[in-house]
């Protein structure tokens, strides 16, 4: 398969050599391919852009990798995910959920392993999938939203924060947009309004419990409300109206 120019590409390891070996083997297919050391600058990484691949050491000095993933997959969950491993940590693979990442490949290095993981086939044209976005400090109710949408249909995003969904939407297009009313109390009306400008197209849905209606007083026109606890048809019926509106199958 030839070349794709449009592929990006992220390499997560904390060896130099390994990094700029790998920056300089995939650039050969991908468009672009970003390196960093550790897990802090790979969640910043993945808020800034998406990426089509994310190859990961899994035994980082810090001993974090198998979290990163974890965290990393909650804001993206549409990359695919390969997994680097030597021979001294191999057992390491059974901590992990083959769900969880597409691939794995081996150190040292078999360089036709490793672009055989990037020629394969990319998931469906996103287009094809409702994006959506969830934006609450509650993992309970992020949660159940990556439960409820996992489905291939849903391309959904997890997200704690307006400041953390503000930094996404620069790079992704959402279709419907879940977000905790009590994240709009407190002054903040004014990122939840930047919220709705950085996607102009979206169908909101502000998620209240009981009282907290009031955190969206000022937000104007008044977005739609789900109120807490769901109630899964009305979610339901949410997605399929939008999903005729953008035309998606």
């Amino acid at each position: 398969m030839r070349a794709d120019k449009n592929i990006k590409i992220l390499v997560i390891d904390d060896e130099k050599t390994i990094r700029d070996f790998l920056v300089r083997l995939l650039s050969t297919d991908a468009g672009l391919v970003e390196a960093v050391a550790n897990a802090s600058q790979a969640r910043e990484a993945v808020k800034s852009q998406r990426f089509d691949f994310v190859f990961l050491d899994l035994q980082m000095a810090s001993g974090d990798s198998i979290e990163l993933l974890a965290a990393l997959k909650e804001i993206s969950p549409s990359s695919k995910y390969v997994l680097m491993v030597n021979d001294l940590c191999r057992d390491l693979l059974s901590k992990v959920a083959e769900k969880s990442y597409s691939a794995w490949v081996r150190k040292p290095f078999d360089i036709i392993e490793v672009m055989r993981v990037i020629r394969s086939p990319l998931p469906p044209c996103s287009r094809q999938r409702l994006a959506v976005l969830v934006i609450d400090d509650d993992q309970q109710v992020r949660e159940f939203f990556k439960k409820l949408l996992q489905e291939g249909e849903y391309e959904v995003t997890c997200l704690d924060s307006l400041t953390s969904a503000l930094s996404l939407q620069n790079t992704m297009n959402f279709d419907l947009i879940f977000l905790a009313a009590k994240l709009c109390g407190a002054g903040r009306h004014a990122l939840c309004e930047k919220i709705k400008e950085a996607s102009p197209m979206a169908e909101i849905m502000v998620m209240a419990g009981r009282n907290e209606e009031k955190h969206i007083a000022k937000i104007k026109p008044t977005p739609l409300l789900l109120g807490k606890p769901f109630e899964i048809d009305k979610i339901l019926a949410a997605l399929q109206r939008v999903k005729k509106l953008k035309g998606i199958c």
